[in-house]
């Protein structure tokens, strides 16, 4: 898919900012639907090598780069398991002082910037207070609220939020069966993630376990309780496989309540994963959601 056509409105919006030549020096886009896309296109106006009508061609050598990771004045920087150390930030602000090598600019992506360590984003405060001429970043997260405050408010926040139609609607046109295609587009923000997921043994069999896990819980089977950790959790066996199963429950819970009326289900799954998200155990979250939604 192209950005143009998933976020027609940003694509609108920043066309005429290239064109401008007037790029802000720090973004922070919230929400992960094509934001690394974006934040990529954007490094490729800065660099390309045949414009046309000042955007980027998308095919020449830099653009192909750029788009590969491998260029060397655009650095993409990812955490490291859960955390972007100070480390990390401290080696990209030397980088921010030397000039490009392919030109006088320079472009710095950051992925899940709430995993920015306290030392990290403080260190990451000067560039954004004292920015160096021709340098340019981009901080990407899906947690507003878990980024550093004087962050946000020394970048211009651009929220992304997802096209759940259009994407459904081009998960159809590669042959993804409509019922799937609508819950992929819900899981998931990228045509690559969604047909792995597709292909994915293990998510098949936790979407079918899932869809009568839910409906047990709505009808107040206790059984659901022990189904947690006798199939859920074998399942689901890593965090990125858990994080996907919370996605995949939301979806579910958010059907059942459109059916029920009742939105107590959802509620307690929003508690859960918010435990989730400070180290509570996959198992210890959906077994409390199970105690709160039927004993409490």
């Amino acid at each position: 898919m192209d950005i143009r056509d998933v976020q027609p409105v940003l694509y609108q919006r920043f066309k005429k900012i290239v064109q401008k030549n007037s790029l802000f020096h720090a973004y922070l886009f919230n929400g992960d639907y094509f934001s690394l896309d974006f934040a990529i296109w954007l490094a490729q106006s800065l660099f390309c090598q045949q414009k046309e009508q000042h955007l980027p061609c998308g095919k020449c050598r830099n653009c192909q780069l750029i788009a590969a990771n491998d260029f060397s004045d655009v650095r993409l920087i990812q955490p490291v398991g859960n955390t972007i150390k100070v480390n990390q930030v401290r080696e990209l602000i030397s980088e921010m002082s030397q000039t490009g090598v392919e030109g006088n600019q320079r472009v710095f992506i950051i992925k899940s910037a709430d995993l920015l360590s306290p030392g990290a984003a403080n260190a990451l405060l000067k560039f954004i207070e004292e920015p160096n001429p021709n340098t340019y970043l981009f901080l990407l997260t899906n947690q507003l609220g878990r980024v550093l405050p004087t962050i946000q408010s020394r970048t211009q926040i651009i929220p992304f939020r997802k096209n759940f139609f259009a994407f459904s609607e081009d998960l159809k046109q590669h042959d993804i069966l409509p019922t799937k295609a609508d819950l992929l587009a819900n899981v998931t923000n990228s045509m690559s993630d969604a047909q792995l997921l597709n292909e994915s043994q293990w998510f098949n069999q936790g979407v079918q376990f899932v869809q009568k896990w839910v409906t047990d819980l709505a009808n107040g089977n206790k059984e659901s309780f022990v189904a947690v950790g006798a199939k859920l959790v074998p399942i689901f066996d890593d965090k990125e496989k858990q994080k996907v199963a919370f996605n995949v429950l939301a979806y579910y819970f958010e059907r059942q309540m459109l059916t029920s009326k009742d939105s107590r289900l959802s509620a307690n799954l929003f508690e859960a994963e918010k435990n989730f998200q400070f180290n509570v155990s996959f198992q210890n979250c959906l077994e409390m959601l199970v105690i709160d939604s039927l004993w409490r």
